[in-house]
């Protein structure tokens, strides 16, 4: 009788410790699972957050190198020199130091 009583403690412990391993097992995985996901939502805000960065930094260079180039372009016009728009660019971040 003894025997069979560890016997049956035995069985019953070890298909808890299973249970407890597959548990464990399925944490482990929605835990990655979940932190795949964070890393994608993540990526996606700072993908958003810097087009938004870019068009206003493009906005802003745009404000101030167009009346440089604007102004570089009517200085060579006088003497009847042409320059490329990559040129005037290239004028226009020059003056401003850029």
């Amino acid at each position: 009788l003894r025997t069979a009583s560890c016997a049956y403690k035995a069985i019953t412990s070890r298909s808890f410790g299973i249970g407890d391993t597959f548990g464990k097992k399925e944490k482990v995985e929605e835990d990655r699972f979940m932190r795949e996901q964070e890393k994608k939502f993540f990526e996606q805000k700072k993908a958003e957050m810097d087009e938004k960065m870019h068009a206003t930094e493009l906005a802003a260079f745009e404000a101030s190198v167009a009346p440089a180039m604007a102004e570089a372009e009517n200085a060579l016009s006088k003497t009847g020199d042409k320059i490329s728009v990559a040129g005037l660019e290239a004028i226009a971040k020059w003056k401003l130091g850029l």
